[in-house]
């Protein structure tokens, strides 16, 4: 399953459940860390796995994200980690670590139109890697079946 990490501010829950919600629908699991207690566990480590599992990071730059030095560090990791990063931006914040990255503008009276663009744009990059996964396993089919061609005429 394709999965994608939603780096936000805890103010902004109620567009991050909407967004989930609506990846869940389209058979993407987005991954929300408020949503995997672990008392005890540190935060940072936590949050680094889950990043590490997820197959990209939306980044939901909203007035309080853009504030957030959560959203921040999580970005960064994100960037360390080689993750694509998808910025979703409110309208009027400040792009911060992402400047220079395509990203999709939020309405936060709307969030609805941001919310079909990014979850379209997901399920893209789901088949586009399903696709690349499909494609090596053809190819390792016919590494395999050419190498087994030359032992067997080795052989002879």
């Amino acid at each position: 399953m394709f999965r994608i990490f939603i780096s936000h501010s805890v103010e902004d829950m109620r567009v991050v459940y909407e967004l989930a919600r609506t990846l869940q629908l389209k058979g993407i699991e987005a991954i929300v860390a408020e949503w995997e207690q672990q008392p005890g566990t540190l935060l940072a480590l936590k949050i680094g796995e889950m990043i590490d599992k997820s197959d990209c990071v939306l980044a939901l730059l909203t007035k309080n994200g853009g504030r957030s030095i959560y959203v921040n560090q999580e970005i960064g990791y994100a960037r360390k980690a080689g993750k694509l990063i998808i910025p979703v931006i409110e309208y009027g914040v400040e792009k911060g670590f992402l400047e220079g990255l395509e990203y999709i503008l939020f309405k936060r009276d709307d969030p609805y139109d941001a919310i079909s663009k990014t979850v379209n744009y997901l399920k893209t990059i789901e088949i586009r890697k399903s696709e690349e996964e499909r494609n090596k396993v053809i190819l390792a089919g016919v590494i395999l079946f050419l190498g087994l061609i030359a032992l067997l005429s080795e052989e002879k």
